[in-house]
């Protein structure tokens, strides 16, 4: 049956990593007849409200898998709901929650809410998270059911592979090019990097992405040696690592996760700077990755001086990066939900 399986998620805008991830997927299964695939940001349209419902409803109906890829908020106000839909309809269903902050996100319901959502969508057919540890509390919550790992993915392109022919002059240039791509918010440690490269007049700061803090931008309009770039898409990746000898994010956002941005990163040979925080140190071991305290700026100041002294450290840690980064590839998660979701259809 064409479109048994539907792939429900919600599409950039706005880009972050929830949609870009969706997107990827989407992109992936395009050309794949067994998949149909829902717009969640369909449904913000006011004048187009009732249509998406109906859409969706005629979508649902004629699928055989559900599969929904969620936030923390979504999962708990609307998967109930769906997860007892298909149980009327004898429709098997997929549940992938993105980010790494939802076992908070459970713990802070009230007891039947938690009841209710163990008993309905922790029941589904498959149940994705994207860390370990999430896995093993809900494990530990409903043991019999079928909770796996399913890391975040980027798309791993060919021309990655040509970037150790740069590594030489990327890591011994005299000013070293550090490169933070992510949301322009203090949450994401921002302006902590910021003041710890204003110290160095030997490395140069870029940043990209949208802003969330006009601030920001003010204080880096007061820092010579760093510069906002504005937004760049997957095209512009590769002239961007070009010329980075660090990806830097030590972020202290709640919700951090296994961070596309830092996957992306590995993929290019980049080996990032990340903070002691959530998700980072299950995901990168510690020959792949530099590692600060978080909301500290004089541990960013410390490791950036320990890389500057000694810059075999950044050659071994990008030759292990790009090795460590092909478990993230697109390639090989979605071989594995194709594989998970088609059982499901059989």
């Amino acid at each position: 049956m064409k479109g048994k399986i539907l792939l429900v998620g919600a599409l950039p805008p706005p880009v972050g990593g929830t949609t870009i991830s969706f997107k990827e997927l989407v992109e992936y299964f395009d050309s794949d007849d067994n998949y149909q695939f829902f717009d969640l940001n369909r449904l913000r349209s006011k004048s187009d409200f009732l249509r998406s419902v109906w859409v969706l409803f005629l979508m649902l109906v004629r699928a055989k898998v559900w599969s929904f890829h969620v936030s923390d908020n979504a999962a708990v106000r609307f998967l109930p709901m769906f997860w007892i839909f298909s149980k009327v309809l004898r429709r098997k269903i997929v549940y992938r929650q993105f980010g790494g902050e939802f076992v908070s996100t459970y713990n802070s319901l009230l007891p039947i809410q938690k009841s209710f959502f163990r008993y309905t969508v922790l029941k589904s057919d498959v149940v994705y998270f994207q860390t370990k540890k999430m896995v093993e509390f809900f494990l530990g919550q409903m043991p019999d059911q079928n909770i796996q790992w399913l890391p975040t993915s980027r798309k791993f392109a060919s021309e990655n592979t040509t970037f150790m022919d740069n590594t030489d002059s990327r890591f011994h240039r005299k000013v070293l090019k550090v490169v933070f791509a992510g949301r322009l918010s203090r949450l994401k440690g921002v302006v902590e990097l910021i003041n710890a490269v204003r110290s160095f007049s030997s490395i140069e700061l870029d940043l990209y992405g949208p802003v969330e803090d006009d601030e920001i931008l003010r204080i880096v309009d007061k820092a010579g040696n760093v510069y906002y770039r504005g937004i760049v898409d997957r095209q512009q990746l590769a002239e961007v690592y070009a010329e980075a000898a660090v990806f830097a994010l030590p972020s202290y956002h709640p919700g951090e996760g296994y961070s596309g941005a830092v996957i992306e990163a590995l993929q290019y040979g980049v080996p990032p700077l990340v903070s002691r925080w959530n998700a980072f140190e299950e995901m990168l071991p510690q020959d792949v990755a530099f590692f600060v305290d978080p909301k500290s700026e004089k541990s960013i100041v410390s490791c950036l001086e320990e890389v500057l002294s000694n810059r075999g450290l950044l050659t071994q840690a990008s030759l292990n990066a790009l090795l460590y980064s092909r478990q993230f590839d697109l390639d090989v998660v979605c071989k594995k939900i194709d594989q998970d979701h088609k059982e499901c259809a059989a």
